[in-house]
């Protein structure tokens, strides 16, 4: 769904340019039913986030005359500076502003609204026709697949597993059709869409059209910088034992246009490809400065002195010291314990909190402004039985319109006391 969410964002010829190329292969598309769904749930919070940048731009435009204005008003420059003529750069810069402003709300006038006509989703309908797969059957089926979804996620087993964030959401599930839908597990409904078609289909090659950047779908390799080598072995893995493909790559928006300039000789303009990049690698930025944050927590074994055991309930607070909050908006801490049968293995989620029936994730809200977090923890010994090690998860979860998370984790020993 992100690539065509991305038709919403792009430049226009950018855009125009991706609807072309997908038109001339239109015949030889297919799109998972909950990648459809994703796309038509989103794509009005795309339009408003599109359109409210107008209104953030006229804004700030604005604000730079009259900061320009105030600041020389203050100098007096008439009374004291016998050349510079202060009202003459004044006019300049309001005649310049009035002729953006005035384009700008024609721009306006000419963009996709809300509550308009949407030709791109007219062209989107048309490019996928039948093409679109069935929706899931039943609640049952949905619920196996985040239950398997949970344990994938524990193992950091793809795709998926970096959407985690989407649980600390207040809309973490949405219904649609009488089932329920954890967003969590969006990518891997799709990825399960995905495995069965190729499956019914019998094809032996794949391609897949993602602008999704981050970890759970591409293998990534440090050499001389981060590169992007195609999909994530374990998936390649998953596709061949599922089904009979053979040929199985991951394509970016970009490398797609390319090969589609190459191999279809379309007229895909260079600056739609150069466009195409920067969007990525702002993307891509977004995952990487978020990911670099997380090593800053101190999160292994809390200070003796902050921990009250007893023979019910294990008490302590994990501390973020220094914490940079770029582009985080909140910090979700969850616990995994160990069994008996498998010591150091993690386990299903302990719930954290203050007694019976609290949430399984604390979340903590955190702002510009602070330089750490502090998060108190309960383990309840009635719910975490046998447990002797646990497995602490700090989330970092990001801002912005498709948000990120990493996360980092920490095995420390409990002992509960008589």
């Amino acid at each position: 769904a992100n690539v065509l969410l991305s038709l919403y964002r792009y430049p226009a010829q950018t855009a125009e340019d991706l609807l072309t190329a997908l038109e001339s292969l239109k015949d030889r598309l297919w799109l998972p039913h909950h990648a459809a769904l994703e796309f038509q749930r989103n794509r009005i919070k795309v339009i408003a986030e599109q359109v409210s940048r107008f209104s953030k731009v006229r804004s700030i435009v604005e604000g730079v005359t009259k900061t320009a204005k105030d600041s020389l008003d203050a100098l007096q420059l008439q009374k004291r500076h016998r050349t510079i003529d202060p009202e003459r750069i004044v006019s300049a810069l309001e005649r310049e502003t009035t002729a953006f402003l005035e384009t700008l709300d024609q721009q306006l006038s000419e963009h996709i609204q809300v509550d308009g006509d949407d030709p791109i989703r007219l062209r989107v309908d048309a490019i996928f026709g039948e093409r679109v797969g069935s929706p899931f059957e039943s609640q049952e089926e949905l619920n196996k697949i985040f239950e398997e979804g949970e344990a994938r996620y524990s193992r950091r087993m793809p795709p998926g597993y970096a959407d985690q964030a989407k649980e600390a959401s207040k809309s973490s599930a949405f219904e649609y059709q009488g089932l329920v839908y954890q967003r969590t597990y969006g990518d891997l409904l799709i990825w399960k869409q995905l495995l069965h078609h190729m499956k019914e289909t019998g094809a032996a090659h794949l391609i897949f059209l993602t602008d999704d950047q981050k970890e759970d779908w591409w293998w990534t390799v440090d050499s001389r910088g981060s590169k992007k080598l195609g999909p994530r072995p374990e998936l390649v893995a998953e596709l061949r034992e599922e089904s009979e493909v053979r040929s199985f790559r991951l394509y970016t928006f970009t490398s797609f246009l390319r090969q589609a300039k190459s191999l279809l000789n379309l007229q895909i303009s260079g600056d739609s490809i150069t466009q195409a990049e920067e969007f990525q690698e702002a993307e891509a930025a977004q995952w990487t400065s978020l990911h670099a944050t997380i090593p800053i927590v101190n999160m292994i074994n809390p200070p003796p002195g902050n921990v009250t055991s007893s023979n019910t309930k294990l008490t302590f607070t994990i501390q973020g010291n220094a914490y940079a909050v770029n582009g985080v908006s909140s910090v979700v801490v969850s616990l995994r314990g160990d069994t008996p049968d498998a010591p150091g293995v993690p386990g299903p989620l302990i719930p954290v909190g203050t007694g019976p029936g609290t949430v399984v994730e604390n979340r903590i809200d955190v702002t510009a402004e602070q330089s750490g977090f502090n998060v108190p923890v309960v383990i309840n010994k009635n719910v975490a039985a046998g447990v002797q090690n646990v497995c602490f998860s700090i989330e970092a979860v990001g801002t912005g319109p498709n948000p990120s998370s990493a996360t980092e984790s920490a095995w420390t020993a409990i002992t509960w006391v008589a």
